[in-house]
């Protein structure tokens, strides 16, 4: 999205091609998110009331025939939709919500509510011996037959306390404790319910990550399985990030960790990870 006094252009751009302006909007409705393109839909936010306490949040679906529809407004809105666009899940606030984003939508292609659950709910889905803590859901991802979901503290952004597997055939849900809280320097693959993350933190100013990539810090690469609890070692570097990418549920693109470039890993389900492979 580009914004100016005129309103805001929102574009797009494949690769080295020119960029296309695909819809004009008559005010900015830049929130801090960029848009979302997925199978040719384009979901953005904009903001109502800003500057009072009667403020929202707008998810809009920009369609082909560019008209936008209004998915959902609210506080704390967060949404993961499907690959071919046919299921969205979204999160917000409620009236009572003190915080977080306790409720949770499941709308389909034609934007109609199918289904919603409570925060309260969901935790109850979640193994009996486990405490839950947390009041704020963050949808993860979608896979076209299933959507996880966090289940967060609010006021400690990544603390992750349970994950809820929902089934978009059955619509049943099930939770599983979390194990560990990846949040930076992270993957993750809805078909499997899998991380991929490391230890290299996170840096808020330029400065400390210089000050950081230049000391002997060990980084970790791991594959955690939230369905199993199994958590695995994949490589280690030292004081680099690994910038994983899924290029698909059992290969997945990082950072060189002992020199420049991406390399590949085959992460199998059984017989044990396979060498590193140059990335073609």
């Amino acid at each position: 999205m580009k914004s100016n006094s005129a309103g805001t252009d929102v574009v797009l751009k494949k690769g080295s091609e020119p960029e296309e302006v695909v819809f004009h909007l008559a005010s900015d409705v830049s929130t801090g998110r960029p848009p979302v393109h997925i199978n040719g839909f384009i979901f953005y936010f904009d903001r109502v009331n800003e500057g009072t306490d009667k403020w929202n949040d707008r998810l809009w679906r920009l369609g082909p025939d560019k008209t936008s529809h209004l998915v959902a407004v609210g506080r704390g809105l967060h949404f993961a939709a499907t690959p071919d666009a046919k299921f969205i899940v979204l999160a917000r606030g409620t009236a009572k919500s003190k915080f977080g984003s306790e409720e949770l939508l499941l709308i389909d292609s034609e934007l109609n509510l199918m289904r919603s659950f409570h925060l309260a709910d969901l935790k109850k889905s979640v193994p009996v011996e486990s405490e839950v803590f947390g009041d704020d859901l963050w949808p993860l991802g979608c896979s076209n037959e299933t959507c996880w979901i966090a289940i967060e503290i609010a006021e400690d952004l990544g603390s992750m306390s349970a994950f809820i597997k929902l089934d978009l055939k059955s619509l049943a849900t099930n939770g599983y404790p979390a194990k560990v809280y990846p949040d930076n320097d992270q993957a993750f693959d809805p078909n499997l319910g899998r991380f991929i993350y490391s230890n290299y933190p996170f840096h808020f100013e330029r400065e400390d990550r210089v000050k950081f990539d230049s000391e002997n810090h060990l980084i970790q690469l791991k594959a955690y399985d939230i369905v199993s609890g199994n958590i695995e070692e994949l490589s280690f570097s030292n004081s680099k990030e690994f910038d994983p990418k899924f290029l698909n549920p059992e290969l997945i693109q990082i950072s060189s960790p002992r020199g420049n470039g991406k390399i590949c890993l085959s992460l199998p389900k059984s017989d044990g990870l396979k060498p590193n492979m140059p990335l073609k």
